[in-house]
């Protein structure tokens, strides 16, 4: 879902909260350098996956999406993080409960990479 306003192959956009979700797994799916002009937009999830899991690696993980969040996306609190890694298939589940300010909306992420 992109909000696009003509014909296409993506479904439009009308709502705040669905513009913000499918920002945000765009955000957490793209990876720091990923996006030429804007090269710091992301996070460096995927390069951790092949680290051992640790709670040094978890931190970091999470300190990553935090600070992503609060430079891209002012609107948004967090209200829950949870990197709980799956070590004996290589990836990691993020839980994100996350409110957007000035209003009485949540809602909730599970992105499994």
């Amino acid at each position: 879902n992109l909000p696009f306003s003509s014909k296409s192959v993506f479904t439009v956009n009308y709502e705040t909260k669905d513009s913000i979700k499918y920002n945000l797994i765009n955000f957490l799916l793209t990876g720091i350098g990923e996006r030429p002009l804007n090269p710091q937009f992301g996070t460096d999830i995927r390069s951790k996956l092949y680290d051992q899991m640790s709670s040094d690696t978890i931190f970091d993980i999470e300190s990553s999406i935090k600070t992503g969040i609060g430079l891209y996306f002012q609107r948004v609190d967090v209200v829950q993080l949870t990197v709980t890694p799956i070590p004996d298939e290589n990836r990691i589940q993020i839980y994100f409960k996350y409110r957007i300010q000035d209003t009485p909306l949540q809602d909730e992420l599970v992105i499994n990479i």
